[in-house]
């Protein structure tokens, strides 16, 4: 099994591996949306179109806030299958999703919450490459700040996932560990504001 090293990098080459296209007529609380985002990686380049974006929100003892707005983007200008995401995900060789936080939030809860989506579907977080992946994400997260999940083909079977964000770039790659990230917002979902978050990004609902 091949796996490429992770990078830690510096946020100057934010700029180099994604081009952010016209907004939608329509932000979501407050957030511009692009409508299509062009991926430079490496000796490929390819574009994705927005497929659904809407609010993650999380119950807090009996209150509910918004934590991002998330918005996704396959090849191709895919439609999403209601019935079966993941058979659409995993037709897009290139895909991208943007989380757009609303508040300032600890870095180790984003962390915990990715753990235990992967674990909700069957992915082990202590095999490589997902714990040294999952060990890197502790970027400091303040309102505003948008993180961008950009997984491509990698290098033989493997997938690459990049995770960008205001602060500095991760990257790992496995086989189908792209596939395998999406699965926490189009497979099985944690809790109900995945659920209701999943039904904006496979363009069924739309949130305002």
């Amino acid at each position: 099994m091949h796996f490429l090293l992770f990078l830690f990098l510096a946020s100057s080459a934010f700029a180099e591996l994604l081009q952010f296209g016209p907004t939608t007529a329509e932000p979501i609380a407050g957030v511009a949306v692009p409508s299509t985002i062009v991926v430079n990686a490496k000796d490929r380049k390819a574009e994705v179109f927005l497929t659904g974006a809407g609010i993650r929100t999380k119950k807090v003892v009996l209150l509910k806030v918004d934590v991002y707005v998330g918005a996704n983007y396959l090849d191709r200008d895919k439609k999403i299958s209601v019935e079966n995401p993941m058979s659409t995900i995993a037709a897009s060789k290139f895909k991208v999703m943007t989380l757009t936080f609303l508040r300032d939030i600890d870095n180790a809860k984003i962390r915990e919450s990715f753990i235990d989506a992967l674990k909700e579907n069957g992915v082990d977080v202590e095999k490589q490459p997902y714990k040294k992946f999952l060990d890197g994400v502790r970027f400091d997260i303040k309102e505003k700040d948008r993180w961008t999940f950009v997984g491509m083909p990698g290098m033989d079977i493997s997938q690459t996932v990049v995770l960008e964000t205001p602060k500095g770039r991760l990257e790992g790659s496995g086989p189908g560990f792209a596939d395998n990230f999406w699965k926490m917002w189009f497979a099985k979902t944690i809790d109900g504001g995945v659920e209701e978050l999943k039904e904006k990004l496979v363009g069924s609902k739309q949130d305002k």
